[in-house]
């Protein structure tokens, strides 16, 4: 079992009333309480910015760490289900008040049961996971999980006809799932349905792991994919891999949108994403309501409030493409 990060001060804090005023015990012991919050944690600059977001979110709340709050943070960084579902008994077992992670839709039955009586507090909760246990509703939850929505399956649509927007050109686009998704892809129904309204064709192609990147998008290439429509999943957070995917874009000229903005900062064309950093800040709130007694159940899951568009001009400049202006004026920023 792997080690965690854990930060633990014992604070004393005082709570006025009035001058003079003697405090009950049960003020007193209220004021004594220092809340263990588990953070799964992945080693990566991105999701560094993400819990740091949390962070802030905590602090801005009155929750100082060392004093009235304890982050435990726990490394879940390969994205299986078993080490997954260790860290998460490993938090359990050393008694956080809550967990705070984004584990990936398909383990989430599995996670919430390893969590028993915890509360779970997602930051970046699919779509497809709502009416599904143990997530009944977006108003009542009703389990031990709730959060925020961060990928909706039409966002998956949307990245498309934004690429054929950029790229009149292209006619098969390659949507690349990582090799931890399961056949029945969430989405895949919204994709291929834009794609009809579009008049392009789609190949989903799944790499068997990070080294068959490379020889899996060359072979759809070959077979005529002319444009790159990547999928979320947890290991294309790996920086190393998101490097072969935009090398191998730019090698084969192949205009490509991603779903988060570091893509685009590292040399992709197009990045459309919810703006996780909200996403995470907005985390703390749950977390807050939850200490002060609330059911993670009773917390109704949001859809997220605003969104990134990330438009690389000098990936653009080399495709040959002109980005029409009713798209720009859509980008929240322009990477130069």
């Amino acid at each position: 079992m792997r080690s965690l990060g854990i930060l633990l001060v014992a604070a004393i804090l005082s709570i006025g009333c009035g001058a003079g005023a003697q405090q009950s015990p049960r003020a007193i012991a209220a004021s004594e309480r220092v809340y263990r919050v588990g953070l799964m944690t992945f080693d990566d600059p991105v999701w560094n910015g993400w819990t740091q977001a949390f962070r802030d979110g905590m602090r801005e709340l009155g929750y100082v760490e060392g004093q009235n709050v304890v982050v435990v943070e726990a490394p879940a960084d390969d994205g299986n289900l078993e080490t997954t579902l260790a860290v998460v008994r490993e938090l359990q077992s050393d008694g956080v008040d809550v967990i705070v992670s984004s584990v990936l839709p398909h383990h989430i039955t599995e996670v919430s049961k390893a969590a028993g009586s915890t509360p779970f507090v997602e930051a970046l909760l699919n779509s497809p996971n709502v009416g599904v246990a143990p997530i009944s509703s977006y108003a009542r939850p009703g389990g031990n999980v709730t959060g925020i929505i961060a990928i909706d399956v039409a966002q998956h649509a949307r990245r498309l006809q934004l690429l054929k927007e950029v790229a009149p050109h292209v006619s098969r686009v390659i949507v690349l799932t990582p090799w931890d998704r399961p056949a029945d892809l969430p989405g895949w129904p919204e994709i291929v349905e834009m794609a009809r309204t579009l008049s392009v064709e789609v190949e989903r192609v799944q790499p068997s792991g990070p080294d068959d990147i490379e020889s899996a998008l060359q072979a759809a290439i070959e077979r005529g994919g002319d444009g790159l429509l990547q999928y979320q999943g947890n290991p294309f957070g790996n920086l190393a891999v998101r490097q072969r995917v935009t090398d191998v874009a730019a090698i084969h000229r192949l205009p490509a949108v991603y779903i988060d903005k570091g893509w685009a900062r590292l040399g992709g064309l197009m990045a459309y994403t919810p703006d996780v950093n909200t996403n995470w800040k907005r985390a703390a709130t749950y977390v807050d309501r939850i200490l002060k007694g609330a059911n993670a159940g009773d917390l109704p899951i949001e859809q997220p409030a605003t969104f990134d568009f990330l438009i690389n001009v000098k990936t653009a400049q080399s495709l040959d493409l002109t980005i029409p202006q009713a798209v720009l004026a859509q980008a929240s920023e322009l990477v130069q």
